[in-house]
């Protein structure tokens, strides 16, 4: 677990101390001995207690980021990973090839300039093609809904593993991630005989009316969560 925010031992730890202190020193002055001594090292075990917890939170949290930094980098690749993932799922579903994407040695080697190209190519290129969605086929819908849940199951080992250790914006991405695709892979597993099927071949309502005005609806919500999962996968690459 990660160790106590510094604001939190001063909310919980050194007012309630303090107070305490004062206290003590304060009623030691109007109280005859043997109270005055003894409320007079109550005050001042108080303040060693401040002293020695702080001292030792502050050692411990320099232990524990020197032990963290090591391992860092690798786990940033794993939550990079997933956000390649996502960003790759929504590309391969709107059928738009590598074109786009530098595949020199200086980018891959380079996470910097890595991540700078997938979040150029997911908000600069796949974010205004998500309509293209539209065009997939029964196959391209289970195939989307498929990849999602992949990246779905990245994200759930992700937070098993290293939730504790990760930073509250990585983790609240992650969080949103799943949250959007959760949406999409719901709404498909709800109709998939829906999704991908030719407008001649749509089952029609019980009172004969047609599903086509659905499907659309449909359609226009997971463009919009599309857009989202880009630009949540967009943001965890900057927090990196």
């Amino acid at each position: 677990m990660r160790p106590a925010e510094p604001h939190f031992l001063v909310k919980a730890l050194v007012v309630p101390l303090a107070v305490a202190t004062g206290l003590a020193l304060w009623t030691s002055v109007y109280v005859c001995e043997p109270w005055a001594g003894l409320l007079v090292n109550l005050a001042a075990g108080f303040v060693g207690t401040v002293m020695t917890v702080l001292y030792v939170d502050v050692a411990l949290q320099r232990h524990d980021a020197a032990q963290w930094r090591a391992v860092g980098q690798r786990v940033n690749m794993r939550v990079e990973g997933l956000a390649n993932v996502s960003i790759s799922t929504v590309r391969s579903a709107l059928q738009i090839g590598t074109e786009f994407l530098d595949r020199g040695g200086d980018v891959v080697n380079d996470a910097a300039k890595r991540r700078k190209m997938m979040t150029r190519v997911a908000e600069g290129v796949l974010t205004q093609e998500v309509s293209r969605i539209r065009d997939l086929d029964v196959k391209g819908w289970e195939m989307l809904s498929r990849n999602l849940q992949t990246a779905s199951g990245v994200a759930d080992r992700l937070l098993a593993t290293f939730g504790p250790r990760l930073a509250h914006d990585i983790t609240e991405g992650i969080l949103d991630l799943q949250d959007i695709i959760g949406r999409v892979v719901s709404a498909y597993s709800i109709v998939p005989d829906i999704f991908g099927v030719p407008a001649e071949r749509l089952p029609k309502k019980r009172d004969g009316s047609s599903t086509v005005p659905t499907q659309q609806a449909l359609y226009a919500n997971v463009e919009n969560d599309l857009k989202q999962v880009l630009a949540v996968a967009a943001g965890l690459l900057r927090a990196l």
